[in-house]
């Protein structure tokens, strides 16, 4: 009796190794693995060796024993697109392709959008990029919301090489340009592909940037050349209709002047700005910003003047007056600012390390350490409020509480050479006195 118990026993465990083992298999990974019987298969399952490299004609052999002897049938979905795959190694992509659309029909259970990606790559080994224009379409309209969804990239990745190989540049360039931004170095034959057309469209657009599409999308990409980008803001402010447009070129030019050190013509690029923007607080805080940055500050104030007025309690505006005040030494006025901020956000960090600095250097230094105290008591994880406490104390003469703040502060950013060296300075500064 104890042996047929003992046997029995070992029979369901067997069953239940097979079961979990079947369990395990992933839509995307069952291969059909090559073996020619069911009893084969099995086996393989046990050795976990199912999905061993195996050539087109195994898995479809393989595929097609299994599907007929009706095996598995929950598992009946992934050998469909095992079979759908073997089709494709052997160039058979017309039923490659029926087998996957049969998956992502529906027909065989709920699907997902690792099958749709499966067909894409399908369509993709088939030259089918019309095809594959629509399927990524129907897949975003099904799966994908939002463009920033991380499945988003990928199927741009897709659309734009089934738009560039149907001569849609624009429009692919465009896909193809979001896609680059996000991936995360795909290799795939989609990719190779993809990476070859986007090469080519950067050249393309690079060397002709008249048409108004063409133009908004070398205009704002960042991997192209300055000078063709420049080119093509210039065109895209010649040509844009709306307000919002013009603006956005303008912007982007300006980045593009002050990276190539023409600062003067993104300023001029920001005051044209300023006239599409008339009374915008944030474009009168920019204006003044870069012209403070370039040595303009007492033209920053005269910007910001109007821009207060009709919004007196901005704290940016404040502040950013204060910074141009600050560069011609007006700290009384930079300070009635930076006090004006505090009144109405008196836990402002930014605001209060500022007005701190501005005391400094009026030497009120009592002063300065009062505005630090209670950010630092807030903050205690801050070491820039405890930096500049520790310069302040520094520039008062009292070396024991510079050195304390600088070695906190050094601790809890050991990676700033900037804290290290005021540390070293307070040490001989207290050696030499």
């Amino acid at each position: 009796m104890m042996s047929k118990h003992y046997l029995l026993l070992t029979l369901l465990c067997s069953l239940m190794t097979i079961n979990q083992a079947h369990a395990r298999l992933s839509d995307d990974e069952v291969r059909c693995a090559g073996n020619r019987t069911v009893a084969d298969f099995d086996q393989a399952i046990k050795r976990n060796d199912f999905n061993r490299n195996t050539t087109g004609y195994e898995r479809l052999e393989a595929c097609n024993r299994l599907l007929a002897a009706g095996y598995a049938a929950e598992k009946q979905r992934p050998f469909i697109m095992g079979r759908a795959k073997a089709y494709s190694m052997l160039g058979r992509y017309a039923e490659a392709v029926s087998d996957a659309r049969d998956i992502v029909s529906g027909r065989y259970g709920r699907t997902n959008l690792t099958d749709w990606f499966d067909v894409s790559d399908l369509l993709v080994s088939a030259n089918g990029w019309r095809d594959l224009a629509a399927h990524t379409e129907e897949m975003r309209s099904r799966f994908i919301k939002k463009p920033e969804s991380s499945f988003y990239p990928r199927s741009a990745m897709y659309r734009g090489l089934a738009l560039a190989k149907m001569g849609n540049d624009q429009a692919a360039y465009q896909e193809l340009q979001l896609w680059e931004k996000a991936n995360s170095g795909e290799e795939s034959r989609a990719a190779e592909l993809a990476y070859k057309e986007l090469k080519r469209l950067h050249k393309q657009f690079a060397a002709s940037s008249a048409d108004p599409a063409v133009a908004r999308t070398l205009c704002s990409d960042r991997s192209a050349e300055p000078a063709a980008r420049e080119k093509a803001c210039t065109n895209m402010i010649n040509r844009a209709q709306q307000t919002k447009e013009k603006t956005d070129a303008y912007q982007y030019r300006a980045q593009i002047r002050f990276a190539q050190n023409n600062a003067e013509g993104a300023l001029n690029d920001w005051r044209e700005i300023k006239k599409l923007s008339p009374g915008n607080p944030h474009v009168a805080k920019i204006l003044a910003e870069y012209l403070t940055r370039n040595g303009k500050p007492a033209e920053a104030v005269s910007e910001l003047q109007e821009a207060i007025k009709g919004h007196p309690d901005n704290p940016d505006l404040r502040f950013t007056r204060a910074a141009a005040y600050a560069a011609q030494g007006k700290y009384p006025d930079a300070e009635k600012d930076l006090r004006h901020i505090l009144k109405t956000n008196p836990a402002h960090s930014r605001t209060e390390i500022s007005l701190a600095q501005i005391l400094t250097e009026m030497k009120r230094y009592d002063e300065a350490v009062n505005v630090l105290n209670p950010l630092v008591n807030r903050e205690p994880g801050n070491p820039e409020a405890i930096y500049i406490r520790g310069l302040v104390h520094a520039k008062a003469g009292r070396y024991s509480a510079a050195e304390a703040d600088l070695m906190k502060a050094g601790q809890m950013a050991p990676e700033s050479p900037q804290i290290e060296q005021s540390l070293q300075q307070v040490r001989n500064a207290a050696r030499n006195r």
